[in-house]
């Protein structure tokens, strides 16, 4: 595929990476006796393959989610409350100080998300179990990355000719990274950060798992480097990105094999975004996890319930998350974090005829423009479309580089977002949702059935929400908008499922 310790009480003090908390495991760790599978079963809280894996192993990489402590006040400003955060952590402490000697080893802690991530042993899996303050427990699931008609079709170019190319709106990009070097990207990258596990050791580039400031998201895979040209390459060697002006602040979460071991690190990205850049507008993430999940997600792991949490925090604060709904060409089911409710979730079409093609496993014999790829996955519950046909933007190592997946659509749709909001900067997460599947551009996923809104940012008539003078709207105005609110309505009230 080529897309793919101690906590400190102070507020002040979230560091967010990774904490030193750890606790010498036993070298033959104890496996669970039938009555404590039962136990685990019976508590509704730990998930199957959790438990499965500390049978088989004696230990596993978990993500664990507890009930947020009521201080501060609500809504999307409660993580920056330092009465919350200080609740947060303090809960956090209470769960951790309960583990007797060596049930669990901290990997990560959050400032805005009620959840930590470790390995746990069989006795610290039962403990969890009975704590009434635990909600889920699940295994810390890993994942991958998911990869020049493309910027006519949907409008940019028009937004361009018109002025307005994202500039300065900040796009964070949780990818591989970025070649810092690059000369169509160096002048956007405006911060960096990482977080990148691998089967405990670090994959940034210092060899941790976490690191931060100046080099910390340079690409040693390619995909983050292509992905963020097609939001905002200047044009000097590769293809003009979809909003050339916009900037970047890079958090490298992908290896060098553009996977991720570790669900909690891509939750630890979104936190850091949340508590450290409030001045970032909108997030991008071509990629999920392993697992897929048939309709919205957000509460049907302890890794989605984290998802979740993030995505939602930020968007209580105006700041959308769009993310690619993955490459396995199902009708029936997305990957992680598209699949969470308050994401923006992004499918796939050709953007014109360029013959038979084969990827990801599957072979379309024809396209044309708005054919929806034969390896892109939707639902009911996924957003939009946009082309991820063989997009063309910038390479790891300078030039160009040329890939086709889901990965590929979901940075046009940034692209529009960062020009509507460069044109409107009020906009609210819900307004730009609303313009984004608003669209008289629909296209059918034959696997399925469901008809979807293709992007389409040009204009031709006023969309609520939009300056009067705005140059950049959707195609299809208000006459698509109270089908596609219906839609919309119906798509946000899925249920949530389990393991798919």
């Amino acid at each position: 595929m080529q897309e793919i310790s101690s906590w400190t009480r102070c507020a002040s003090a979230l560091s967010l990476g990774l904490l030193v908390f750890s606790v010498a495991l036993p070298a033959h760790a104890q496996r669970l006796t039938t009555s404590e599978r039962a136990q685990l079963v019976r508590s509704g809280r730990v998930g199957a393959p959790a438990i499965d894996r500390v049978e088989s192993e004696g230990r596993a990489p978990v993500l664990i989610v507890f009930r947020v402590p009521e201080a501060g006040p609500g809504g999307g400003e409660r993580f920056r409350h330092p009465r919350h955060r200080h609740a947060l952590a303090s809960r956090g402490d209470a769960l951790l100080g309960r583990f007797g000697a060596g049930e669990f080893e901290l990997q990560r802690r959050f400032g805005a998300v009620n959840a930590v991530a470790g390995r746990v042993d069989a006795r610290g899996l039962v403990r969890l179990a009975n704590d009434p303050d635990v909600l889920r427990v699940d295994l810390d699931s890993g994942g991958s990355a998911h990869a020049t008609e493309a910027v006519p079709l949907v409008g940019l170019d028009a937004l361009q000719t018109a002025g307005l190319s994202g500039d300065g709106i900040q796009v964070a990009i949780l990818d591989s990274g970025v070649d810092l070097s690059h000369t169509d990207l160096s002048d956007a990258v405006i911060a960096q950060e990482c977080f990148c596990s691998d089967s405990g050791a670090g994959c940034c580039p210092n060899g941790n798992t976490t690191q931060s400031g100046a080099g910390s998201a340079q690409d040693d895979n390619g995909h983050g480097t292509n992905v963020a040209g097609i939001v905002t390459s200047n044009g000097t060697t590769a293809p003009l990105g979809g909003a050339p002006g916009a900037e970047i602040v890079a958090v490298k979460v992908l290896d060098h094999n553009a996977n991720f071991c570790c669900s909690s690190d891509i939750v630890a990205g979104l936190d850091w975004i949340a508590v450290n850049r409030p001045d970032v507008d909108v997030v991008n993430m071509s990629l999920g996890t392993s697992v897929l999940f048939s309709g919205n997600c957000d509460t049907a792991t302890s890794f989605t319930m984290s998802l979740a949490i993030a995505i939602d925090t930020l968007r209580a604060n105006g700041v959308l998350s769009i993310v690619s709904a993955g490459n396995d060409g199902s009708g029936s089911l997305m990957s992680a974090p598209a699949c969470v409710a308050g994401a923006i979730s992004v499918g796939a079409v050709w953007d014109a005829n360029v013959g038979s093609q084969t990827a990801h496993t599957c072979t379309d014999a024809t396209t044309q423009a708005d054919q929806v790829t034969c390896w892109s996955n939707s639902n009911a519950s996924t957003d939009v479309f946009a082309p991820g046909g063989r997009l063309t933007s910038t390479a790891l190592g300078g030039g160009s580089s040329t890939f086709r997946g889901t990965s590929q659509a979901a940075p046009l749709v940034t692209a529009c977002v960062a020009a509507l909001l460069e044109n409107d900067p009020s906009l609210t997460a819900d307004d730009l949702e609303t313009v984004l599947e608003t669209s008289s551009v629909l296209v059918t996923d034959t696997t399925n059935s469901l008809d979807f809104p293709r992007l389409a940012c040009t204009a031709s008539a006023p969309v609520p929400g939009l300056l009067p003078h705005a140059t950049a709207l959707l195609a299809s105005g208000l006459a698509g908008a109270g089908a596609w609110a219906i839609g919309r309505s119906r798509r946000r009230g899925q249920p949530c499922n389990a393991f798919s």
